[in-house]
């Protein structure tokens, strides 16, 4: 299946639509949830901030008017002037966040500018904020925009972030065809150099949130094909460790948010571990640092204080 991924990814005319998906299926048959994610929002889009490879350049234009009178038209809209540095970016940069399907539809019609939605009071409130930095005058009919050229590069971004990691995963298992038929202990191997890559090269999954290779750096690494090293959970951890998952449980059952299904997705994963007799240290400190990562988010973080600081101290236990 990587070799496939990687045909597909390298023939540049191609939708990204289905590598995409062959990806979802080989990140569930290995169990790895940060590849799932990320996967999960390129095709879905994000709700937050994207990650960086999704956001591109403007070009800013407005109406200026002085004493009521029409002073220049279509010109650069004045950015300098304002002093709030959120407010430049909303102006400078453009947040592509929808999924690569509809990303790649986007000029079917043949127009090549991509228009920023703005609200019936921007101009007034923008002027204010203007007038604020000694600005003599009143902006009308401000546009914020993108061109072709640059949603192009934005794909093409993904693509070659998406093809490093399949040629990475090629260089490291040549002989792995399909990873259905491989052994637990391989397809563990093969999961956790995913997760590896992915945090090496600062994939993110949105909301300013990178993928990282273990929580606060408790999960240690090994290098080339060795599986990455564990830790063991005893009796007393195992009872504390069931503990915050039924509290995350409840939390989880209790509210709606965004992310829900991922967070399901690694309470399940602890779950499973837990019910072994020797539970794996690393798998349960990694999705325990994706859940608190989840529970942070935008959509979630008004909600789950208590469990947030559960998860954070049996981290720490466990370091």
């Amino acid at each position: 299946m990587i070799k496939e991924i990687i045909d597909e990814l390298t023939e540049t005319e191609k939708s990204l639509v289905n590598p995409l998906l062959k990806a979802k299926v080989l990140a569930n048959r290995l169990g790895n949830t940060e590849l799932l994610n990320w996967v999960d929002k390129e095709l879905k889009g994000y709700v937050g901030t994207p990650p960086k490879y999704r956001i591109v350049k403007t070009r800013m234009t407005c109406d200026i008017s002085v004493g009521g009178m029409i002073y220049k038209e279509n010109t650069p809209f004045p950015v300098l002037f304002l002093n709030d540095k959120e407010l430049q970016n909303f102006f400078m940069q453009f947040d592509i966040k929808d999924g690569i399907e509809t990303i790649e539809n986007y000029f079917v019609g043949g127009n090549d500018t991509l228009i920023k939605p703005l609200g019936v009071d921007f101009d007034s409130i923008i002027t204010q904020h203007l007038q604020k930095n000694n600005f003599q005058g009143r902006v009308h009919n401000i546009q914020i925009s993108s061109y072709k050229t640059e949603v192009i590069q934005c794909l093409s971004n993904v693509r070659n972030i998406f093809l490093n990691l399949m040629l990475e995963l090629e260089k490291e298992f040549p002989d792995v065809e399909d990873v259905s038929k491989e052994p637990q202990d391989v397809k563990e191997e093969i999961s956790n150099k995913i997760t590896i890559i992915m945090a090496e090269n600062n994939y993110s999954t949105g909301d300013g949130s990178n993928i990282v290779s273990g929580s606060n750096n408790n999960t240690n690494f090994a290098s080339g094909k060795n599986i990455r090293q564990n830790f063991v959970i005893n009796t007393a951890k195992k009872e504390q460790i069931k503990t915050v998952v039924d509290e995350i449980r409840e939390f989880i059952e209790s509210n709606d948010f965004e992310e829900k299904d991922e967070a399901k997705l690694e309470l399940q994963r602890i779950e499973n571990q837990i019910e072994k007799d020797q539970p794996k240290g690393n798998v349960i400190s990694q999705s325990l640092g994706a859940l608190k990562d989840i529970f942070t988010s935008v959509t979630a973080n008004l909600i789950s204080g208590p469990v947030i600081e559960s998860i954070t101290k049996l981290l720490s236990s466990l370091g």
